[in-house]
């Protein structure tokens, strides 16, 4: 979307009932739950819980934003019992992609309510441990009443990859790397990270970051102790001369081949500090996000036509992902044993395989709910109806430089309409007394036309304009009349020369 820097969720639900908000919890530090948390406390002045590594990096967001003074923000962990509103919340430490991810148990006075947050089982996890199985058997026993959760990886089979799996794998690369190492991934894996620069240390490399969040998200975790490194290790960019390019490690932002990120600038050579060269190694340890897929390609394909070896995904084990499968799902659901079950967290046929499985394990048909945003879930003592009558607009808002939500359809469509048929701008000077021209049109045609066809098309553009003029200049036709005339016939006469619909703006003067 053409000039569009943020799409976050339409808050407006949120800010007209703003009195009945008494907190927000977050279960982790992934920028999918923490992004827009800056741009609803503008809004809605309430406290925010999160353990420390999550409010660390939360912390930096609101900071750029003006926001960190004046933020309640209160550090939870897996002893915390706190209460907010009517209700009581208890935090049960999970596995997943980022440190510091917790699942919220939410006391309710009408039952117990449990959500799993992003999560994983992962029996041998790189710096953390595993997740509590045992809270979770214990809350089993207390008769929970509603289980929400995470959807992402319920169509897969058996269990996810443990995260020292792909270590394994990096370290066989690293050990056999002959030339520079450049490794993407995204910004808030701090255990994808913490691996690389503990290898990079053991084959004594430097390491140099790229990227604006990959390197505030490595400072924030060295500062907060979730990520431990050898003074040394990390060098600035001005120093990467000092050392052999066989020596150098590059960890970089980038994994889904953003336009902007230091992996796509290095591939098209257009970054200012390093550039992609023979035989260097590139490993993108990420998983593609479903319509990443032609922006990753793009830069896959020109790290290759550049020379560079390239590993991702598809060629081996770099990447694990941080949501449970199907055999830890069922693991979770056998422990808890929910009289009631909701899939969150994933695209509708994510959830429609999660509640399948759910029925698998037990549960009733009609105690399952695979609602969509919006839908309104009415919670009683031991029973659960969803409120056909109460749906609540939802969608999206979009960041526009400082403004939030003001952009409309017709200003996008305006955007794109620019961005792919371009403008052509005309300007014409009239003297106001005799009605002819004042000087000759100027025209500019920008982002449609091709240099060898320029010539001619604007010839014919300026018959045209001389017809219409003339008509203005014989008749009572008024100023907007032709305006209206020039932008109505210039388009018509643009589409049927180049089949394109570029912007016409014909700006009149009179003097």
């Amino acid at each position: 979307m053409p000039g569009v820097d943020i799409v976050i969720p339409d808050l407006s639900y949120l800010v007209k009932n703003k009195n009945k908000i008494r907190g927000v919890v977050i279960t982790h530090g992934h920028e999918d739950h923490i992004g827009a948390v800056g741009y609803l406390l503008k809004e809605v002045n309430t406290p925010v819980y999160g353990a420390k590594l999550t409010l660390g990096l939360l912390e930096s967001r609101l900071n750029e934003m003006g926001l960190l003074t004046t933020a309640s923000l209160n550090v939870i962990d897996d002893q915390s019992k706190i209460s907010v509103g009517c209700f009581k919340l208890e935090f049960i430490p999970v596995n997943h992609s980022i440190p510091d991810t917790y699942a919220v148990v939410i006391n309710t006075p009408v039952g117990i309510v449990l959500h799993t947050a992003d999560f994983k089982i992962d029996y041998n996890p790189v710096n953390e441990n595993v997740t509590d199985l045992n809270r979770f058997s214990e809350l089993g026993n207390r008769n929970v009443l509603l289980m929400m959760a995470d959807s992402t990886n319920a169509m897969k089979e058996g269990q996810s990859m443990s995260e020292r799996a792909v270590g394994d794998s990096l370290d066989n690369l690293f050990r056999k790397a002959s030339s520079r190492i450049i490794v993407a991934s995204f910004a808030s894996n701090i255990h994808r990270i913490q691996q690389v620069l503990n290898l990079a240390e053991k084959y004594k490399k430097k390491v140099c970051v790229f990227g604006f969040s990959m390197r505030n998200n490595i400072k924030k975790s060295v500062e907060l102790g979730y990520i431990q490194v050898k003074r040394g290790v990390i060098i600035e960019d001005f120093e990467i001369k000092n050392y052999k390019p066989k020596d150098m490690v590059f960890i970089v932002s980038g994994s889904q081949g953003e336009a902007n990120s230091a992996l796509s600038k290095i591939a098209f050579m257009k970054h200012s500090k390093i550039n992609i060269e023979k035989n260097d190694l590139v490993i993108i340890s990420a998983s593609v996000i479903p319509g990443n897929e032609k922006y990753l390609y793009r830069v896959i394909n020109e790290l290759f036509k550049n020379g560079a070896n390239v590993i991702y995904q598809a060629l081996n084990e770099v990447h694990a992902s941080g949501h449970a499968y199907k055999q830890e799902l069922r693991l979770l659901l056998t422990l808890v044993r929910p009289k009631y079950y909701m899939p969150v967290h994933g695209e509708f046929m994510h959830m429609e395989s999660n509640a399948l499985l759910a029925m698998e394990m037990g549960i009733k048909e009609k105690n399952i709910f695979l609602l969509e945003n919006g839908d309104v879930l009415n919670v009683y003592p031991n029973r659960i109806t969803v409120n056909e009558d109460a749906k609540i607009n939802v969608g999206s808002s979009f960041v526009d430089g400082h403004g939030v939500g003001e952009l409309g359809d017709d200003v996008l469509k305006e955007r794109v309409i620019l961005a792919s048929d371009g403008i052509l701008n005309v300007s014409i000077v009239l003297n106001k007394f005799d009605r002819k021209l004042a000087a000759q049109p100027v025209i500019i045609p920008v982002g449609f036309i091709y240099e060898s066809e320029s010539d001619d098309i604007i010839r014919k553009i300026r018959i045209i304009l001389d017809e219409d003029i003339k008509k203005y200049t014989t008749t009572s036709m008024s100023i907007n009349e032709l305006q209206n005339s020039v932008k109505k016939r210039l388009r018509t006469f643009l589409y049927q020369e180049t089949k394109r619909n570029p912007v016409v703006l014909p700006v009149i003067m009179e003097v």
